[in-house]
């Protein structure tokens, strides 16, 4: 999250960190960017930030369309790390950030954020996430150390069809298990 990080104004101007303007969750497309471009850092564990989370935030609400601006801002980070080469020289780690954010973030958003779940929706991350990765998720260098049990078994019911029935009853499971 950018409200945990203190960094320099031309480290982020000279790597071209910005924040995509007029979309949700566009925090998210600045943190998968910096990842790859930070060489060091340092923790503090001071308490510097009091945290509060409001019950009527706009990531909080139900049924709202910018929920959606998860994937494009996902998608929007995708190109970008595609620009800068890291889908091919660190092909794995991309793909398991976008196994991440796509598959287990943004099927949270889907299960939580919408009352009934959105089988549409459901579906596009299914062909959104055909189309970006390449290799089959279980050979990805990360996956045996990278994802529990449950998202492996997640992983697998996304990568195949699905009826609407079968993911309501996914969506039920991510509610009470969480990913």
């Amino acid at each position: 999250m950018a409200w945990s990080k203190l960094l320099r104004k031309d480290f982020m101007l000279e790597n071209g960190l910005t924040f995509p303007e007029g979309l949700t969750y566009e925090d998210n497309y600045w943190h998968a960017l910096l990842s790859g471009t930070v060489e060091s850092y340092c923790v503090l564990e001071a308490p510097l930030y009091h945290y509060f989370v409001n019950e009527r935030s706009i990531t909080l609400l139900v049924n709202q369309t910018y929920h959606v601006d998860y994937l494009t801002v996902q998608l929007l980070a995708y190109e970008e790390m595609k620009r800068r080469g890291w889908t091919e020289r660190y092909r794995d780690a991309v793909e398991f950030h976008m196994l991440h954010s796509i598959c287990f973030d943004f099927l949270k958003i889907i299960c939580l954020r919408f009352d009934p779940p959105a089988y549409s929706l459901f579906r596009l991350l299914q062909s959104v996430l055909a189309e970006l990765i390449t290799i089959r998720p279980e050979n990805n260098t990360y996956y045996e150390t990278g994802f529990t049990e449950f998202q492996k078994m997640v992983l697998a019911v996304i990568g195949k069809e699905v009826t609407k029935s079968e993911f309501v009853e996914l969506a039920e499971l991510v509610k009470k298990r969480g990913l």
